[in-house]
């Protein structure tokens, strides 16, 4: 099989985000006297976080206008990022110059905001000593924003195809959650799997194909 672009998830997948995630609900969650049940740790991957904040205020009674609490809880996991800078997942650079040498398009599809993405991908991309911003970098890049519905539908991934000028099956969508997979599996899209330290809470049976790592991804390109 041959693959024509890479569409890579981010959160959890290029980096690992999820622990600051999971901190920035934590402190979010305090100031209104909730502490977050581990039961929660992985139910918040890999969905938007417009769809995690109606949960939480339906489930444990957080009162306030949506998007208010939204910015809140944004600002808190922007201002983590920032101070403790972020890592490349474990065959992060490997992938990119594979990429590169193979002569492959390269894509980010997210539930994440913009916002998020320039600072996370952006991150990602300096440690890795790129001089480029994601909207640089990649060939194209479709954010929660650029869609009517984020992931698990599989529009964001959609989205990516067609910018891209590709059919479905010509993209190879790395991704490390459920809601992911669903994404990339109902766009028509070859699924990979990477396992994280949350994917032990998802059902990632449903992927084309389970690795332990990008490393692993490597032998498909």
């Amino acid at each position: 099989m041959i693959f024509k672009a890479v569409l890579f998830d981010m959160d959890g997948l290029m980096t690992d985000t999820e622990t600051l995630h999971i901190r920035a609900w934590d402190e979010f969650l305090s100031d209104f006297g909730v502490k977050l049940p581990e039961s929660y740790l992985g139910r918040f991957v890999g969905m938007s976080i417009d769809a995690n904040m109606r949960e939480v205020m339906g489930t444990f009674g957080v009162k306030g206008g949506l998007e208010e609490l939204i910015i809140r809880r944004r600002d808190r996991y922007l201002g983590l990022v920032r101070r403790a800078g972020l890592v490349p997942a474990k065959g992060m650079k490997e992938i990119l110059e594979k990429i590169e040498n193979n002569g492959m398009l390269k894509a980010i599809g997210t539930s994440s905001p913009r916002v998020e993405v320039e600072l996370v991908a952006g991150m990602v991309l300096k440690a890795l000593g790129i001089n480029k911003g994601p909207y640089e970098y990649f060939d194209t890049v479709v954010n929660a924003e650029d869609v009517a519905e984020p992931k698990p539908a599989p529009d964001i991934y959609l989205k990516c195809v067609e910018k891209l000028n590709l059919k479905p099956a010509e993209c190879i969508v790395l991704e490390d959650s459920s809601s992911g997979i669903k994404s990339a599996k109902q766009a028509g899209c070859y699924s990979v799997a990477v396992q994280s330290p949350y994917s032990g809470h998802h059902d990632l049976t449903n992927a084309d194909k389970n690795v332990e790592s990008l490393l692993d991804v490597l032998d498909l390109l």
